[in-house]
């Protein structure tokens, strides 16, 4: 699949669950859901962040919104559709993700851990990291440990989130574009 980029993985595959009333593109006739992937990533009328396959109808959509900007659009599908997420897809350099801290908590995974004397210097990590979409980050103060992971609530669930006793975590807050200072609206159908 290209063109690529340095992430450990192109697109996060949500079976059973589609992006309601946000397709920017809809494209017919398309044979599988790595095709359908190719034309995400290929797209370049809209920046595609998240594409969604419907089996049956061999119908790929694509759009520019995905479920963490769209939260209360991303539903399960009552067809055999999959949704697609491009990690790709950076945000607009007008987007600000600020984090939402949550004191005594751990995700209880991570996909790197490292140590870190402070929680700003693991929140940058985070920002920094290009391996990976960095969405959460664990901190623990007293032993300087900071766990970075691709998941947060929307991908690992609210039902991860552990009690740990000295443990901050982390997650992004949906990212607002500073012009326009909210979030888009569905689509009607």
């Amino acid at each position: 699949m290209s063109p690529s980029c340095d992430r450990a993985w192109m697109f996060e595959r949500v079976v059973g669950f589609e992006l309601d009333g946000f397709d920017d593109m809809v494209i017919n006739k398309v044979p599988t859901k790595t095709r359908c992937q190719e034309l995400c990533v290929k797209e370049k009328g809209i920046q595609c962040r998240s594409a969604e396959y419907d089996y049956e109808m061999q119908q790929c959509r694509l759009s520019r919104e995905d479920r963490r900007t769209q939260p209360q659009s991303f539903k399960p599908s009552v067809k055999q559709v999959d949704y697609l997420e491009n990690q790709c897809a950076g945000h607009p350099s007008s987007y600000k993700c600020d984090y939402e801290a949550n004191e005594s908590t751990d995700l209880g995974r991570g996909d790197l851990q490292v140590s870190s004397p402070s929680e700003a210097q693991c929140r940058k990590l985070c920002d920094d990291t290009s391996v990976f979409n960095c969405r959460s980050f664990t901190y623990f103060p007293a032993t300087s440990m900071c766990r970075l992971s691709g998941d947060d609530i929307v991908s690992a669930g609210q039902q991860s989130l552990t009690a740990t006793p000295g443990a901050v975590f982390y997650q992004k807050a949906p990212c607002l574009d500073r012009q326009s200072r909210s979030l888009s609206l569905p689509v009607s159908k």
